[in-house]
């Protein structure tokens, strides 16, 4: 009985996942991973800050599994297309998925048709509980501090001129 219960447990330690600490970031890596620091979950809560500028943004959370989500990722990529230059990295979309960040690339680029489609992937406790997010997808605008001024759960109406014509003016286009 014993040497069962250590073969069971030899196993299960062989088939659960390595911790990987990287820059001082500890991300959980599936084992065989042929590059894990390009697909770490950046599990702090302060690495979400690491990809936020420190400006008025639209912050757009998202998961492949959400059917909501794929829904409105054709819309969300088409007015991104539509910003100006200097706006762009302003509209920060983040997958909330638990999946390495290379596959939620295959799905952008293979069944979302969206080869182009930048994305962050970041731990979804961390954005859920920053945010107190209870569903997806999630827009969020915040002011240069941080601050959430407007929230949209569900899908947000990205073709609509007025909605443009309001996340332009948080932007602050033209200021």
């Amino acid at each position: 009985m014993a040497l069962c219960l250590a073969c069971a447990a030899a196993l299960a330690l062989a088939a659960a996942p390595a911790t990987a600490v990287a820059g001082g970031v500890s991300s959980t890596v599936a084992a065989g991973t042929a590059d894990a620091g390009a697909d770490a979950v950046l599990a702090a809560p302060d690495r979400l800050d690491a990809i936020l500028p420190d400006a008025p943004l639209i912050l757009h959370l998202w998961a492949t599994w959400c059917a909501p989500c794929r829904a409105e990722l054709p819309e969300l990529a088409a007015f991104r297309a539509t910003l100006p230059a200097d706006l762009g990295d302003r509209l920060v979309v983040v997958s909330v998925d638990t999946r390495p960040l290379a596959e939620v690339r295959r799905f952008l680029e293979g069944d979302m048709d969206l080869p182009d489609f930048e994305t962050y992937r970041v731990d979804p406790a961390e954005a859920g509980s920053r945010f107190q997010v209870t569903g997806y997808p999630l827009t969020l605008f915040l002011d240069r501090d941080g601050a959430v001024t407007r929230r949209i759960s569900g899908a947000a109406p990205w073709p609509d001129e007025g909605f443009r014509d309001q996340a332009l003016e948080h932007l602050g286009a033209g200021s």
